[in-house]
């Protein structure tokens, strides 16, 4: 599955349009964002400074196949220069995952020190 039909059919699960959610990540990756791919799951990394992301996870995969892409997206961002990772989770379930994935890969997940996001990642 191409990373456009995973952020497609997401953004359309969420009632959001995918067009602009396409656009939009074009965009980022202009500017230096970077987008990272694995089966049914995409995650996009807006970059905020040298090193800090903002990430914007899109999945159509079930759990298991979203915390084996998780964990490969872990070790790509390392390899990328990837410092930081900020996120807004409105499900927490995600956020437990990554804390669950992140101590058994030996990545902090922990509450964000910026208002607008609810966890970081130091990588």
């Amino acid at each position: 599955m191409k990373p456009s039909d995973v952020i497609t059919m997401d953004s359309q699960n969420r009632g959001i349009d995918p067009k602009k959610v396409l656009v939009g990540i074009q965009g980022m990756v202009k500017k230096g964002g970077l987008v990272l791919h694995q089966d049914g799951t995409v995650l996009a990394l807006q970059r905020l400074a040298q090193g800090v992301f903002m990430a914007h996870l899109f999945t159509v995969d079930q759990p298991l196949a979203l915390s084996k892409a998780l964990v490969s997206f872990f070790r790509q961002m390392q390899n990328k220069g990837v410092r930081r990772l900020y996120g807004r989770a409105d499900n927490q379930g995600i956020i437990s995952l990554l804390k669950q994935l992140g101590q058994r890969e030996g990545v902090q997940v922990q509450q964000s020190d910026l208002p607008k996001f609810n966890w970081m990642i130091e990588l």
